[in-house]
């Protein structure tokens, strides 16, 4: 039933009218382990990413349900790693939510369909292509996206993988636009982060993680770029450098290291009503920052 009939008017996903993101990067979907380690090897330390995460329902194995606690689930999932031992941790693929992981660079859109790889190939039993191992724990090679706090427990919890250099561009966005963005609710998506540096609307209604015929949409890069240069120019006007580790992460150990807890506990990345320099709806400079103590979970 449409919004009209219940007496709403649809909202306007575009209501600045900014031209398409245009979708002209046909994805290589990739089903074999030697596919995946053949094409992902070109990209190397230094590179940046887009990365992505389609994940279903996961399900809970019979010796996490006996946890009473996530600090005690991740004590299990770290023993089942360690006894792994140099074989590998051997994913569960029926019980597991990944499904897809997407991963963008300059020249290509790779889609690695994750239940169809499932450990076939020359490697053996090994559930994960070495070379997607490789690059996400390789803090030397930025992780690009939105909501990749997400991403990044989907990826420990059902492969076993620690990601590093996860770059949340919503955090970026919020950070450097504080006025514009820190009250935004929810994660500052990519289509906003599209919108504010490409002055392109990314249109993502009729997409899903079935479907990659027309490319995928990820302009991660070229958000990333634009907003790295607004950063700078920013960095320019104060005299001093921006709070990185504000919007980068790693996971280990299935934590999201040097992430602040909400009021509620729980580890969350960037807010406003946490950050020292920006209050009551005023940024007031983002001079203090390096006290860490104040602002960072450390394990």
């Amino acid at each position: 039933m449409s919004d009209r009939k219940h007496g709403r008017e649809r909202k306007d996903p575009n209501p600045r009218k900014l031209p398409s993101y245009p979708l002209n990067t046909p994805p290589v979907v990739v089903d074999s382990v030697d596919k995946a380690n053949n094409i992902l090897a070109t990209i190397l330390p230094g590179h940046f990413i887009g990365f992505d995460v389609e994940c279903g329902e996961r399900k809970v194995s019979a010796r996490e349900m006996t946890c009473a606690t996530s600090e005690e689930r991740r004590g299990i999932q770290r023993a089942e790693l360690e006894e792994a031992g140099l074989e590998g941790y051997v994913v569960p693929w029926d019980d597991a939510g990944v499904s897809l992981i997407q991963i963008a660079t300059a020249y290509d859109v790779v889609v690695l369909d994750m239940k169809k790889i499932r450990g076939c190939g020359s490697e053996g039993g090994a559930s994960i292509p070495v070379q997607l191992k490789r690059i996400l724990e390789d803090s030397a090679i930025l992780k690009c996206g939105s909501g990749l706090l997400c991403d990044g427990k989907y990826v420990w919890e059902d492969l076993r993988l620690q990601p590093r250099a996860l770059c949340d561009l919503g955090f970026m966005l919020r950070i450097g636009e504080p006025e514009k963005y820190a009250k935004l609710s929810g994660n500052v998506s990519l289509q906003d982060c599209a919108a504010e540096c490409l002055g392109l609307y990314l249109d993502k209604t009729e997409r899903n993680e079935h479907d990659w015929r027309h490319g995928l949409p990820s302009p991660t890069n070229e958000s990333y770029e634009d907003m790295l240069k607004l950063f700078v120019a920013k960095e320019g006007h104060l005299g001093r450098e921006l709070p990185f580790d504000w919007f980068t992460f790693d996971f280990i150990n299935g934590r999201a290291v040097r992430m602040q807890r909400d009021v509620d506990g729980l580890e969350v990345g960037w807010t406003y009503t946490l950050c020292p320099w920006y209050k009551n709806g005023k940024f007031s400079g983002y001079w203090g920052y390096w006290d860490v103590d104040r602002v960072f979970v450390y394990l």
